[in-house]
């Protein structure tokens, strides 16, 4: 029998008993959220957040009008058009304390839906001092005198620097001209910037590196890490991140013998997608590799390793691509390279470092046979079929390894939807999976969907956009031991690009053009009152809530609509003793005063009955 039939035949089996096993998510148990405030920058693409230790959020994005807020005009050529920026909003504030641009305009604007063969320069990081890191382009706009056709060149990469003020500073050297994308930035404890992406053959790899330059034939791209120095100047670190042979299979070598030729080459390029540090200075790197880049001796090695026909329509080679971690000590030699995936294409967009050492990653699979492992609440493979023409299923999915790398703590699929994987040819979107966590160790992933998707159950309460408002994005939170969905809504956003919990639990979610603080809380203000008898003449206590914690300001309470005094808020709460001096039904209220969006809210009418004094014990 020819293998094409076979490999349909196998994918059949596995996408029929993947869909069985699925038992949509039952409704999560947490806490409703509501919206506590949107506001956008500006005519932008977002494509980075970050949230500090104290709630301040920085974005970053590219100026996509000629009017963009807080850009002069007489200082940048077209206000700004196509140059990145990097925003700062204090916790709570809708409005920016400042907007940077960094670097100059680019020959395209290199928004995340490009091809990733193209120059692109993604990522966002801060240090311990509240300066941003980023990296930008230094090209140049040339206007023809004469008329004629105008020209922008790309121009060089380099590191920006801007202040907690937003003041910009280009470090003093230019990139690894080799480096092709800049996918995720990261800042050590010493200010050693790391960075990864992907890069072409050539890079100046340093003395000692893991995976030297000669590994990467010509014409071929592979992810890879580059350590600077604070100043930006001195490349103390620098490596490929496996090998990539110009021989049929990979992707750079075209199809094996036998197969059709790849249609989107281009979305599959080998690319370090995600960066973290951890306290010990351990470096983390996620995202998608070939088998040049293998799993290290009793690390995780999950996936195919021998190209072969990608799906059941068998349009395509796959390269046998698949989701990879790597762990590197602070001089750059490898700890450990793990690999998780299936018998398709896998991709880790994000990745967070638990206390413990375990990584977390999210991303994007077309993997029926994708690892599931653990008591989760993660299901089976839904089927969200959203891969435009090749019909390749694609899928979101959350997985944890142990600190070692050795074994899978859980890992299982998310009901997200494709646009990652395979872009037909540049016409798709690219939508990541984007993954964070709070204070609880609760992980928030959130990322595009498909709006019919039936897999999808909000929670109640949940906040559920109008359908015709909806972006088609996804938010659920689980808990860290990936056993429990605490909550799962739709997001009426477009394009989620980051997510983030700042200080307070409030959610921030950076999507296509807005920011929107996604707040826990039925009420924006919500009051308590004693259940137990209610006397005339004698004092009991009140409480109120609003919903985001951080606001500041105060809790009138009223009976009737005259106050019966006025208690600050503290974490969120305002409590107040109070005196009703008349019996009867009494209508008591809570009414918020201060800062955020909830000023002059009030709780629901609470009618109570107050008894005469001598009824009272």
């Amino acid at each position: 029998m020819p293998r094409t039939v076979i490999t349909r035949a196998v994918t059949a089996l596995l996408l029929a008993a993947a869909a069985l096993s699925h038992a949509p998510p039952t409704d999560a148990g947490g806490p409703p959220y509501l919206v506590a405030s949107e506001f956008s920058p500006g005519s932008s693409w977002l494509t980075d957040l970050v949230v500090d230790a104290s709630g301040n959020a920085f974005v970053s994005g590219i100026v996509t009008s000629y009017n963009f807020e807080g850009v002069n005009s007489a200082v940048y050529t077209n206000a700004g058009f196509g140059q990145r920026f990097v925003a700062k909003y204090a916790p709570l504030a809708i409005a920016p304390s400042f907007v940077a641009i960094v670097g100059r305009p680019t020959s395209r604007t290199g928004l995340p839906w490009r091809d990733l063969d193209e120059d692109q320069a993604v990522g966002l990081a801060l240090d311990a001092s509240g300066n941003a890191y980023l990296v930008a382009y230094d090209g140049e706009k040339t206007y023809p005198v004469d008329g004629g056709t105008y020209v922008a060149s790309t121009g060089k990469k380099y590191v920006y620097k801007v202040s907690p003020g937003g003041a910009v500073s280009k470090l003093s050297a230019a990139l690894d001209p080799a480096i092709n994308r800049v996918g995720a930035i990261a800042v050590d404890a010493a200010g050693a910037i790391w960075l990864t992406g992907s890069a072409r053959d050539g890079l100046n790899t340093t003395a000692g590196a893991p995976y030297p330059a000669p590994g990467v034939a010509p014409g071929c791209i592979a992810p890879y890490v580059t350590k600077l120095g604070p100043s930006g100047q001195d490349v103390l670190f620098a490596t490929y991140l496996g090998t990539s042979r110009n021989v049929p299979g990979d992707v750079c070598g075209g199809s094996p013998p036998g197969y059709a030729p790849h249609v989107d080459p281009v979305s599959m390029h080998p690319t370090g997608f995600a960066m973290a540090i951890d306290s010990s200075g351990f470096v983390y790197v996620a995202g998608q590799a070939e088998p040049g880049l293998p799993a290290t001796a009793g690390a995780l090695d999950r996936g195919t390793k021998v190209p072969g026909p990608a799906s059941f329509n068998n349009l395509v080679s796959d390269p046998a691509l698949h989701a990879f971690v790597v762990k590197l000590a602070a001089g750059g030699s490898i700890v450990y390279s793990a690999r998780v995936g299936g018998s398709f294409r896998d991709r880790a967009t994000s990745l967070l470092v638990a206390p413990s050492g375990a990584v977390v990653i999210a991303g994007k699979t077309s993997s029926p046979d994708f690892p599931r492992t653990g008591a989760t609440a993660l299901g089976g493979f839904p089927l969200v079929l959203t891969d435009c023409l090749l019909w390749t299923p694609e899928v979101g999915f959350l997985t944890a390894l142990s600190p070692d790398a050795t074994q899978l703590l859980f890992s299982g699929y998310l009901a997200l939807g494709g646009g990652q994987l395979d872009d037909c040819g540049g016409f798709g979107t690219f939508n990541p999976a984007r993954l964070a966590t709070d204070g609880s160790g609760n992980l928030y992933v959130a990322g595009f969907t498909s709006p019919d998707n039936r897999y999808f159950r909000a929670s109640a309460g949940a906040i559920v956009p109008d359908q015709s408002a909806w972006g088609g994005q996804l938010l659920q939170i689980y808990s860290g031991d990936g056993r429990q969905l605490v909550y799962s809504s739709a997001l009426g956003q477009d394009g989620v690009s980051g997510i983030g919990v700042d200080a307070l639990g409030t959610l921030i979610v950076a999507s296509f053009d807005r920011l929107q603080r996604i707040a826990p809380g039925l009420l924006p203000v919500a009051m308590t009152a004693p259940s137990s008898r209610l006397c005339a003449g004698k004092p009991f206590t009140l409480s109120a809530s609003v919903a985001v914690s951080g606001d500041n300001g105060t809790v009138d309470f009223s009976s009737d609509g005259t106050s019966l005094g006025e208690a600050p808020l503290a974490n969120g709460v305002a409590t107040q003793t109070v005196t009703v001096g008349a019996a009867g039904i009494r209508n008591l209220k809570a009414t918020y005063h201060g800062t955020g969006v909830f000023d002059g809210y009030a709780s629901p009418d609470r009618y109570v009955a107050i008894n005469q004094a001598g009824a009272c014990p």
